[in-house]
C-alpha cells in the first residue's frame, strides 16, 4: 500500500526566530516611508495651491474691486498654514468718489466647514 506524501509526517522546521532589532528596523522604516509620504503630499499640495492662486488672483481682485467700490490688490500667496491659506501684503486703494484706503500686512483664508455644510458651497473667512 501506498503512502500519499502528505499524510507521511516529514521533518518538522521550527518558526524562524525574529529579532526584536528586525522588528524595530521595520518599523522604523515603515514610519520613515510615511513621513517622506506625507511630506511630499503636503509639499506638492501647497505647489499647486500656489499655481492655484496665481491663476485665480486676477479673477478674485476683479468682483471684490467692483463690490467694494476700490481696487483691491491682492498680496503674494506665503503658503498653507495652520491658519488656512496665507496671502502677503494686500491693499485697497483709494475709489473714484473715497480717497480712503487701507493695507493689511498678511491674512489668511480658511473654510468654515458648518457654514459650508448649510449652504452646500464652500464659504471662505
Amino acid at each position: 500500500m501506498a503512502v500519499l506524501p502528505e499524510q507521511e509526517p516529514g521533518p518538522t522546521t521550527p518558526p524562524p526566530i525574529r529579532s526584536p532589532r528586525s522588528d524595530r528596523a521595520r518599523v522604523l522604516v515603515a514610519l520613515a516611508l510615511l513621513g517622506g509620504g506625507c511630506g511630499l503630499v503636503v509639499w506638492g499640495g501647497d505647489l499647486a495651491l500656489r499655481h492655484l492662486y496665481g491663476h485665480w488672483k486676477p479673477r478674485l481682485e476683479r468682483p471684490l474691486t467692483e463690490l467694494l467700490g476700490h481696487p483691491v490688490a491682492l498680496g503674494p500667496y506665503q503658503g498653507l498654514g495652520w491658519g488656512g491659506l496665507r496671502l502677503g501684503p494686500s491693499r485697497v486703494g483709494p475709489g473714484p468718489s473715497d480717497a480712503s484706503s487701507f493695507a493689511v500686512g498678511s491674512m489668511a483664508v480658511t473654510v468654515d466647514p458648518l457654514a459650508s455644510l448649510r449652504q452646500r458651497l464652500p464659504v471662505l473667512q
